[in-house]
């Protein structure tokens, strides 16, 4: 691969991870306050024990099935985390884009399925309601945390593109590989205003 896109590449896996980072810390805020008021029993330790098992490197992506090698170190093990979550979150976009509250309470099972089960049960605490029919968290809390996560696969689309090897001939824009095709990166791209680079200087 261009020497020059494997630099870009790295710069975008520690942005993402920065974004997750910041996820995690706004979660276990706000289950904390959560936690303080009573509207949930799940600690916010768990938040953090989850945190510091993903950001570390040390939860086990590999799927059986497909009889996955172990990743050789912590990038490989960055970059398949990227690519499991893109996957799972790719037929979810819209619905992000919106920023539906039911996403994250119907859905976010399935797509985090692969990851930790109480982080699921703490996004669908943070973006459910009480017994009173009242909001866990407020809209800005809600809000700041979408922009989170449409930050993450913003960068994951990112990856995406430049692990594909973009060029241009004749003004005309081309992969030369094939990487992960079932994602469809130019619309959202042009959603969330990532700049698709064909060509890096």
């Amino acid at each position: 691969m261009n020497i020059m896109y494997e630099s870009k590449i790295n710069e975008l896996v520690n942005e993402f991870w920065e974004h997750m980072e910041s996820m995690f810390d706004q979660t276990y805020n706000l289950i904390a306050e959560c936690h303080e008021n009573g509207k949930t029993d799940l600690s916010p330790l768990v938040v953090d024990l989850a945190k510091n098992v993903i950001i570390g490197c040390g939860y086990d992506l590999r799927d059986d099935q497909k009889k996955e090698e172990l990743p050789k170190n912590k990038h490989q093990w960055k970059l398949l985390f990227i690519e499991k979550f893109m996957i799972k979150t790719n037929k979810y976009w819209q619905n992000i884009s919106d920023r539906e509250d039911y996403f994250f309470i119907e859905r976010a099972g399935s797509m985090f399925s692969n990851f930790d089960s109480q982080q699921v049960q703490s996004f669908s605490i943070l973006f459910g309601k009480d017994n009173n029919g009242v909001e866990n968290v407020n809209r800005a809390d809600k809000d700041e945390m979408w922009g989170i996560f449409i930050d993450m696969i913003a960068c994951g689309i990112e990856i995406t593109h430049y692990r594909r090897e973009p060029y241009m001939k004749e003004d005309v824009k081309s992969y030369k590989t094939k990487y992960m095709p079932m994602l469809k990166l130019s619309k959202y791209a042009k959603k969330w205003k990532v700049d698709l680079t064909y060509k890096l200087e």
